[in-house]
C-alpha cells in the first residue's frame, strides 16, 4: 500500500490514470506495473480459492493459472469478451469511478475485481470441469471411493441401454431361475441394513424417510451408502455371469433380479420385531403375512 491512501484500498488514483492513458499494462512505467500486478494478483488468488472448490483436476488438464499472470488474463478477458469494442471496459471502469466522488481509486478497484473474477469463472468454466462429472468409463467404486465394493468395474456405460432391443439368450423360465438363483446366494452376504435398503428402494420408500432411518438404525449418508454397496455387488456379479451380453441385458437382469432379491430380503426380515414396528408405524400391517403365506411365495 502507498503511504497516504485510505486503508480500504491497496493502489493509487495515480497507478490507475497511468493505465488508462498507456492503455495496457506492459506500456505502463514499472513501478506502476507492478503496483498494478500485485492488486490482480490479490484478486485473482482469492477467487481462484473461492471457486475452484467445486472443480476437478484429471491427468492431462492444464493446472490452475498463475496469479502473477493475472493482469494479463484480465486484459485479455476484457477485450476478447467485447467483440468490437475491445476498449470499453475502461471506458466502464472510469465513467464508474467518476461517479463516486472521493472514492475514485476504490471505485476502480471494485470495478476492476468484478471484471477479474469474471476471468477466473470462465477459465474454470472452459478448463475445468466441476466435481461431480463422471467419466462413463471410469469404474463407479473408484469415482465414489467408499461407497462401491474393492475391485468393481461396473461403469456408468455398463448401465446405459443400447440403442437396440436387447436380445434374450434365456427363456423366460431359465432367466426366472437363473436370477432366484442369484438372489438367494446373494442374500446371506447382505447386512440387515443392506437388506431393508433395497426393500425400502424397491417398494418405493425414500431412503431419507425417518421411519426407514430408524428401522436400519443409521442415517441417511449411511443408508445411501449401503444401497449403492450392495446394488452394486448384485450388478457386477450379473456383469459377471453374462460377461458377453450387452449392457441393455445387464439392466434387465438387473431390475429383475433386484426386484426378486426384495422379495427374498421380505420373506427373511417380516418376523423381525423391528420389521412388525416399522409397518405398524406405516399403517401397513396388512403387509405381513402367515407363514403359510411366506412359504406359498418362497416356493
Amino acid at each position: 500500500m502507498r503511504s497516504g491512501q485510505p486503508s480500504e484500498t491497496i493502489t493509487s488514483q495515480a497507478a490507475w490514470r497511468a493505465w488508462l492513458d498507456h492503455c495496457a499494462i506492459g506500456r505502463c512505467p514499472p513501478d506502476i506495473a507492478t503496483e498494478l500486478k500485485a492488486f490482480g494478483q490479490h484478486r485473482f488468488a482469492g477467487y481462484l480459492r473461492r471457486y475452484a472448490v467445486g472443480m476437478d483436476r484429471v491427468d492431462g488438464e492444464p493446472d490452475w493459472p498463475d496469479p502473477g499472470d493475472a493482469w494479463h488474463r484480465f486484459e485479455t478477458h476484457a477485450r476478447t469478451g467485447t467483440q468490437r469494442d475491445g476498449k470499453q471496459y475502461k471506458v466502464w471502469l472510469a465513467t464508474r469511478a467518476d461517479s463516486m466522488a472521493g472514492e475514485w481509486a476504490r471505485a476502480m478497484e471494485s470495478g476492476a475485481s468484478l471484471l477479474i473474477r469474471d476471468t477466473v469463472r470462465e477459465f474454470l468454466r472452459r478448463e475445468h470441469r466441476p466435481r461431480f462429472m463422471q467419466s462413463l468409463d471410469a469404474p463407479l467404486a473408484a469415482q465414489r471411493q467408499t461407497s462401491g465394493p474393492p475391485g468393481s468395474s461396473l461403469t456408468l456405460s455398463d448401465l446405459i441401454p443400447d440403442d437396440q432391443p436387447p436380445q434374450h439368450p434365456l427363456d423366460e423360465q431359465e432367466e426366472n431361475q437363473v436370477l432366484d438363483q442369484l438372489a438367494r446366494e446373494m442374500l446371506p452376504s447382505l447386512s440387515m441394513r443392506e437388506q431393508i435398503a433395497i426393500w425400502a428402494r424397491h417398494n418405493h420408500f425414500a431412503l431419507s424417510d425417518p421411519d426407514v432411518l430408524n428401522w436400519a438404525q443409521c442415517g441417511k449418508s449411511v443408508m445411501q451408502s449401503s444401497h449403492v454397496h450392495a446394488v452394486q455387488r448384485f450388478c457386477d456379479q450379473i456383469k459377471c455371469q453374462h460377461a458377453d451380453e450387452s449392457p441393455a441385458y445387464w439392466l434387465r437382469l438387473a431390475r429383475k433380479g433386484l426386484a426378486r432379491l426384495s422379495e427374498l430380503i421380505f420373506l427373511k426380515i417380516s418376523p423381525e420385531i423391528e420389521t412388525a414396528r416399522f409397518f405398524k408405524e406405516k399403517g401397513l400391517d396388512c403387509w405381513i403375512s402367515t407363514d403359510e403365506q411366506n412359504e406359498q411365495r418362497a416356493n
